[in-house]
């Protein structure tokens, strides 16, 4: 019988970049007879994803204790489109449903995590040395559709690509799956996704700054992600480029002007943070009318610095700042103590 990987391990294996998956030599069958009981002794299976295995299964019997395998109960219809095929006896979850089936195992702000992660533009995944050589000597690492981001010291796990799935898929996801157990929590997660993020830093800003208060965020919006912005003739002639990306743009209203911050992150901008382009595309913006600000990650994660983020965020959007009660900001502790974990271990523990 075909095996379907579901939850935390599909979650794992969309990780891996398809460069890296070609190169993984995996020679155990699980779908085999004996495969479950060689998989108990190993700590993990097609090189990179841990042990036990979470998988479907669609009939209660198959619903048994496996110290490798950890099998997920799905009656009736799978949503169409639902499974994607590895081979001829492996098949795995979309992301969609990869999502949807992490909400019953995961927190909804990891689970928040794992949807800017997968909609947007960037992954986490540290690839085995061996790996990562021959692929460095190859060329592989920075002419494909995923491509390594630069590292400290050359170290990176940060790799850019293309969003796996749309916004508009997982909203589709949680129709076909209305009623089902952790429907609830998914619409809700989903329901904080503000739009299409390029790195973890920008997801950690913007789940800080305008996710809902009962998440543990500010709330403040609305706000645009990634926004492009067609230069004028003096800022094209600072940057050299005809338009520009805002990380996260408050767009202007009757209150207030645009005002943007600009995430600055060693492994997008460089091990030495601000680069001369990352200078002159500001001025740019600053030459658009739009007041912009640097945004670091000491900044989310230190909370007196953030505290300082807070009031200029309210006094830039003319907004008049409420306090927290007692249990928004037991929220908000709950949401610092999961959103700074390193983001390679997101959704590495599941209930």
């Amino acid at each position: 019988m075909d095996m379907v990987l579901a939850g935390r391990t599909a979650f794992q294996f969309h990780r891996i970049p398809p460069q890296v998956a070609m190169l993984v030599n995996e020679e155990l069958d699980v779908t085999s007879a004996l495969g479950p009981r060689m998989l108990a002794r190993r700590q993990s299976y097609f090189h990179y994803l841990t042990t036990p295995l979470e998988i479907l299964v669609f009939e209660r019997r198959a619903r048994h204790a496996s110290k490798g395998i950890h099998r997920t109960l799905w009656t009736g219809e799978l949503p169409v489109g639902s499974v994607w095929d590895i081979d001829a006896y492996l098949k795995v979850a979309s992301p969609a449903f990869t999502l949807f089936l992490l909400a019953q195992r995961v927190s909804i702000i990891q689970l928040v995590m794992a949807m800017y992660e997968l909609t947007g533009r960037f992954t986490v995944f540290a690839a085995d040395p061996k790996h990562m050589e021959y692929l460095e000597h190859a060329g592989a690492l920075s002419d494909a559709s995923w491509r390594l981001a630069p590292g400290r010291s050359g170290q990176s796990t940060l790799w850019m690509r293309p969003p796996l799935v749309t916004i508009e898929e997982l909203w589709d996801m949680c129709e076909k799956t209305r009623g089902r157990r952790g429907h609830k929590t998914f619409e809700r997660a989903l329901k904080e996704v503000k739009g299409v993020v390029a790195s973890p830093l920008e997801a950690r800003a913007v789940i800080r700054l305008c996710g809902s208060r009962l998440l543990g965020g500010e709330g403040f919006g609305p706000v645009e992600l990634n926004s492009k912005v067609r230069f004028s003739r003096a800022a094209r002639a600072v940057t050299g480029q005809d338009h520009g990306i805002v990380d996260i743009l408050f767009p202007a209203d009757d209150r207030h002007k645009d005002f943007a911050y600009e995430c600055q992150g060693r492994a997008v901008h460089g091990p030495y943070g601000l680069t001369g382009a990352d200078a002159n595309r500001l001025l740019g913006l600053q030459l658009m009318g739009i007041d912009t600000a640097l945004l670091t990650y000491e900044q989310l994660a230190d909370q007196y610095r953030f505290e300082q983020v807070r009031r200029l965020t309210a006094d830039k959007l003319h907004a008049r700042y409420q306090e927290k009660s007692a249990a928004l900001l037991e929220h908000e502790r709950q949401l610092r103590r999961e959103l700074f974990i390193d983001w390679e271990d997101l959704c590495g523990e599941v209930r």
